[in-house]
């Protein structure tokens, strides 16, 4: 039976398996756009085996070469071992010879450049040298050819270099900012255990009952503290406030089943909020719905 929704992202390692049968089966099938949707679909789910995100990645960057859209493919390829990855990475950065040497103060403009970027941050953290690592990241965290994974990855290391540089109100703002919007995993570990070291902060909000939840959960959410975040945020959407403010609570719901592997009710929670969040959340939910299930909302 055909998947009814390629752009839902599978949720267990046996829909993983029926999402490559039948992606597999559209490409040889010469159906190279319903197998790019199943195939992106595959490579977002935490349940998928680093097999099968290879294989995606590679058949999704030989899509988005046919497309024209070179800049996309670099980006997949960073998936892929497969046998030719290098090759067709090499070929793609030969069709850009004079890309420009990382500027830690500009932001990079392709995936391609991205790489560079993070290279030349990598090393400057190694050196010790944190005021340039925190430039080089920050310009990842400002670029607009990444994915919100790789921004938040980004931004988690611009407050720990922030954070090494003695600016701990500054540090946390980049680890609030990056800890919702990271896809689990280490980054997501070091986002909360440094938050733990800088201190959260929260301002108490009285202008509603709803208002209140959210400040409540999303401090729960930032500590760790999953079962209380949960409880209070679900409650917020239950009790008296604006819209707004449920839109809130939406988002960082939205963030926490993307984390816990919910993805269907993740895209729930994160479409309401694409619609009704405030815009900083309003902006980055409908972000996380462009590139993790190919769906552009309308706020």
């Amino acid at each position: 039976m055909a998947i009814p929704d390629a752009h839902a992202i599978p949720e267990t390692a046996e829909a993983c398996a029926e999402y490559q049968q039948e992606a597999d089966q559209a490409w040889d099938g010469a159906d190279p756009d319903h197998a790019f949707d199943l195939y992106h679909s595959l490579l977002q789910s935490a349940s998928a085996t680093d097999a099968q995100r290879s294989h995606a990645g590679y058949r999704l960057a030989l899509v988005a070469v046919n497309r024209g859209e070179t800049d996309v493919a670099y980006d997949y390829l960073g998936w892929s071992t497969e046998p030719g990855t290098a090759d067709l990475k090499r070929s793609l950065d030969n069709a850009t010879p004079n890309d420009p040497v990382a500027d830690p103060d500009v932001p990079p403009a392709t995936p391609e450049q991205t790489d560079d970027w993070w290279s030349a941050g990598t090393a400057a953290k190694n050196a010790g040298d944190w005021d340039l690592a925190r430039r080089y990241f920050a310009s990842i965290a400002a670029s607009t050819c990444n994915s919100p994974t790789v921004i938040a990855k980004s931004e988690v290391l611009v407050g720990e270099a922030t954070h090494n540089l003695g600016d701990d109100a500054t540090a946390r703002l980049w680890f609030e900012r990056a800890l919702p919007n990271l896809s689990g995993g280490e980054e997501l570990e070091i986002a909360r255990r440094m938050l733990g070291e800088v201190g959260v902060h929260a301002t108490a909000d009285h202008t509603s009952p709803a208002a209140e939840q959210v400040v409540i959960g999303v401090e729960a959410y930032q500590l760790g503290d999953l079962a209380a975040a949960r409880t209070a945020l679900q409650a917020a959407l239950h009790l008296d406030g604006p819209d707004d403010v449920k839109g809130r609570a939406q988002y960082y719901l939205g963030a926490m089943d993307y984390q816990d592997r919910r993805y269907a009710d993740a895209r729930n929670h994160l479409e309401s909020a694409a619609a009704t969040a405030p815009d900083e959340e309003r902006a980055w939910a409908t972000e996380m719905l462009t590139w993790r299930w190919d769906e552009s909302p309308i706020p």
